[in-house]
């Protein structure tokens, strides 16, 4: 049962008026006419609506009791925030000389709206234009800047409060310079202790904590501040618990930090301001309120991160979370509730990342958050980009550190953000505005579709979810043609598609130059990352560490191609720095060496390795030919062969083989004059093999595969067997196993499949109405650049597996063992739409159209 607030006195009007004649009715019998136009009868009446406001009044005392509680807690309001730009200062021309611009330059907007001053923006630092520099650039913020104000002198008591003039002070940005206090220094300072000169005078710096129960280490030199109302408070003493007295307390009282000595002055230097009326669009910063000669000033972005200071009733209901967490960090819910006291974030979701993500550790919180927005909705990708500030996941995750159990870690990111939009026709009766309905049910499909919704978060929409909000508009009759469509999806020039070994219906696809991931077995895509002018030829997982990928990307560097090589190692979320290549890469591998992961590379330039950590080392694989340029490299693990490499050299140069992952021992084991361009392994129980593809020359159906089995002497075995019954695609452009399964793609046969334990194999053509795309003559199908398999999941294990593949137009899968092909890549769904995760849906532009039923 809850426990409701109860009234101190619940009496109404009427209820006085009545216990005042009853009372009359005693003890003055003689008072017979109480009508209501009787002097004293108004009399009666007036002191009941007297006392009855003054209940009022005290039946509010209990609001006020939660609200001084909530002070002894030390709640208190958030400060408002300020929003942050980037300014380009720019020289005039025919000036040429050095230029100053000082920290706390004051930039103002050309124009303000009738009757309200224009925001101000302060540099955040100083900024230098060199003789040759035309411009640059510096971070402000919407504030004022208050330099030195002096706030009295100190007591030398403990528990002092002093009173900022302009407060609020703006909520931290990151920069220690938001506010500092300084108090006047007794005697000279060590060089490494904070100080600032004001007038000739040497302060102390001191420095801000929440509250003085915390550790203070080395430095105790403290005080908290109230940034909402502009209070400073040092220290205060009190009676610690003791084994010096009788009832456990110390005789004296201590002071819980240090305290400011008597008679010496204290100032401040803050940052007050700030508020939603500083996020101000592009190119509107253009006036200098503090002119520098020869200098102009814009803003090429929108000025983003102003929000309001919170307010009493938000403080209210925040309040008992405080008392539920006890300042610590261990629930979802007090992560969540620690990222939501920062101003800029309006929504936070917190899980444990083991729960999502193999390659997580334990113990590791994943904290995803939504910026705060001002605005009603729609809210769009942009603008919820925009608002995704470092300065504010700064502050989130510097409240985080503070608070979360030791030996546990948190990763702290923004969510990333998938448009949808929404088609949909509506039928209504006769006398509805069709306008008016049409705008009244796109504002509800934007708060369908809202990233800082009350809703719960979505891993997909369902068209149902338009009909239910389309039909609880009055006037619709019904609604349909409803459709989805999103803004990427790996549609064209698909080079490459890889399935995550360790997340099962992950599959990743790299289109032109943009990175895509799924995690719904090709239901949807999310574009995870896009590498400008390149083309992304070959994306790899490691088999032996959850979450680590690698991609090759191609780039034209005048007449030549070259590769730049990248490595994530959380599933494509982050990338480390590329490696920069002269030259380019036409495949890579990944091997397991002393248990770190190597990443392989067959290069034009012969054969180099990446351990972790490094950069491309060189490895040598026949000594008589340095030159020696690959096609591709494979590598291959099992109990009777252990690890073995093998690389296929370039102009028909045949395949070399390393029985050892130390790669110092290659030895040529034949097809010399065969185009090798593919290698790949296969494992079938404690066997494995090594698979060869060759090209083919013009129209030509070519030879197809040839296999050989892996042994721990490499000079023993059948050697190379053909496997090319059966084939019919040209050139071989890559080649999947799973088991005794193999699928090839092929040139212009589509992706073929073998069943390689079966006696006298052979390679089975897709029919023409397989489902993949075909050529414009002679009925054929289109090339694959790119094929990959899956295992079944679960118990499935009988089940084919299901095999994926990309080319120019775009992605698809089959799960009968490529009988059958269905495309993955469109961008419009009419039953639903999905998402991955770390992402959200925001809304895309939609599109209502309203029409009258003509039936009627």
């Amino acid at each position: 049962m809850s426990l409701q607030a109860p009234k101190l006195d619940d009496r109404s009007f009427h209820d006085l008026v009545a216990e005042a004649r009853r009372m009359v009715r005693e003890r003055c019998p003689e008072w017979t006419d109480m009508s209501a136009g009787e002097p004293g009868t108004t009399l009666i009446e007036l002191y009941a609506f007297l006392t009855e406001v003054m209940l009022y009044r005290i039946n509010r005392l209990p609001e006020k009791a939660y609200i001084e509680f909530l002070r002894l807690m030390g709640v208190m309001l958030a400060p408002p925030s300020a929003a942050r730009v980037k300014l380009t200062f720019s020289r005039s021309q025919g000036n040429d000389q050095r230029i100053e611009v000082p920290r706390g330059t004051r930039v103002t907007l050309s124009r303000s709206a009738e009757g309200e001053d224009p925001p101000i923006f302060t540099t955040a630092s100083a900024l230098t234009l060199e003789p040759d520099e035309n411009s640059a650039s510096v971070l402000a913020y919407h504030c004022q800047l208050v330099q030195g104000e002096a706030l009295g002198s100190s007591t030398g008591l403990p528990g002092q409060s002093f009173q900022l003039r302009q407060a609020p002070v703006i909520a931290p940005t990151g920069d220690k310079l938001d506010l500092v206090i300084g108090v006047e220094a007794e005697s000279e300072l060590d060089e490494r202790t904070p100080s600032v000169t004001h007038e000739g005078i040497t302060y102390r710096i001191w420095r801000e904590v929440e509250h003085f129960s915390r550790d203070s280490g080395d430095d105790d030199h403290l005080y908290v501040a109230d940034r909402a109302t502009g209070s400073i408070t040092f220290a205060p003493a009190i009676r610690t618990t003791g084994a010096d007295t009788g009832n456990g307390l110390s005789r004296n009282a201590e002071a819980l930090a240090a305290v400011p000595p008597a008679n010496q002055r204290i100032r401040a230097w803050y940052r007050c301001g700030g508020g939603p009326g500083g996020n101000v669009a592009a190119h509107t910063l253009t006036v200098l309120k503090d002119p520098i000669p020869g200098v102009r000033v814009d803003n090429e972005e929108a000025a983003v991160g102003g929000c309001e200071q919170e307010s009493l009733d938000n403080a209210m209901q925040r309040g008992p979370q405080e008392l539920h967490s006890l300042n610590r960090a261990i629930t979802a819910r007090d992560y969540e509730a620690v990222a939501l006291r920062e101003g800029s974030v309006g929504r936070a979701h917190a899980v444990a990342r083991a729960e999502r993500w193999r390659f997580a550790a334990p113990g590791t919180v994943q904290l995803l958050l939504v910026p705060g927005l001002d605005q009603t909705p729609p809210y769009n990708q942009q603008q919820l980009e925009n608002a995704q500030t470092n300065e504010a996941l700064a502050r989130v995750r510097q409240a985080i550190d503070e608070r979360r159990p030791l030996g546990t870690d948190c990763v702290i990111d923004w969510y990333h953000y998938k448009p949808v939009s929404v088609q949909a026709r509506l039928v209504l009766h006769p006398e509805e505005d069709a306008r008016s309905v049409e705008d009244r049910v796109e504002n509800r499909l934007h708060e369908m579709i809202n990233p800082l919704g009350k809703q719960p978060l979505r891993s997909r929409l369902h068209a149902s979810d338009v009909y239910h909000a389309a039909l609880n508009e009055p006037g619709v009759l019904y609604a349909d043609e409803v459709q989805f469509s999103v803004d990427h999806a790996p549609e064209s020039d698909v080079g490459a598609v890889m399935a995550d070994p360790f997340h099962p219906d992950l599959w990743y696809a790299g289109a032109g130059d943009q990175v895509f991931r799924s995690m719904d077995d090709g239901e949807g895509w999310e574009k995870l990352v896009r590498f400008d002018e390149e083309y992304i030829d070959r994306i790899t997982c490691c088999d032996a560490r959850a979450g680590l990928l690698a991609t090759i990307s191609l780039r034209s560097d005048g007449d030549n191609t070259i590769s730049r090589v990248r490595i994530s190692e959380d599933c494509g979320q982050n990338w480390q720095k590329p490696h920069e290549l002269g030259f380019q890469v036409n495949d890579l591998a990944w091997v397991q060496r002393g248990g770190e992961p190597v990443l392989l590379l067959a290069t034009d330039e012969g054969l180099y390795q990446l351990p972790p950590g490094s950069g491309p080392v060189p490895v040598a694989v026949d000594e008589h030919n340095q030159g020696l340029a690959f096609y591709a490299v494979a590598a291959a693990e099992a109990p009777r062969v252990g690890t073995q490499v093998a690389v296929a050299a370039r102009n028909s140069k045949g395949v070399y083989l390393c029985p050892d992952e130390q790669l110092e021992d290659f030895q040529h084991i034949g097809l010399d004059g065969q185009d090798v361009r593919v290698l790949t392994a296969q494992r079938i129980g404690p066997r494995a093999f090594l698979w060869a593809g060759v090209a083919a020359v013009g129209g030509e159906d070519g030879d197809g595969c040839l296999r050989w089995e892996l042994r721990r002497d490499t000079t023993g075995g059948d050697g190379w067997m053909a496997m090319g019954n059966g084939w019919k695609g040209g050139s071989c452009r890559a080649l999947a196993t799973h088991g005794e399964h193999v699928f090839a793609a092929t040139f212009h046969s589509g992706v073929v499949a073998m069943d390689s334990a079966v006696k006298d194999p052979e390679w089975r053509v897709p029919a023409i109405d397989c489902g993949l795309p075909l050529r414009d003559t002679d009925r054929l199908l289109q090339k694959v650049n790119d094929v990959t398999v899956a295992p079944p999941r679960g118990a499935e294990t009988d089940r084919m597996p299901t095999v994926l593949c990309g080319g120019p137009h775009g992605a698809f899968r089959s799960r009968d063992g490529a009988h059958a092909f269905r495309n993955i890549s469109r961008r419009t769904f009419t039953d639903h739409v999905t998402i991955g995760e770390g992402f959200l849906f925001c809304s895309g532009k939609h599109k209502v159209e309203a029409v009258h039923d003509e039936t009627r």
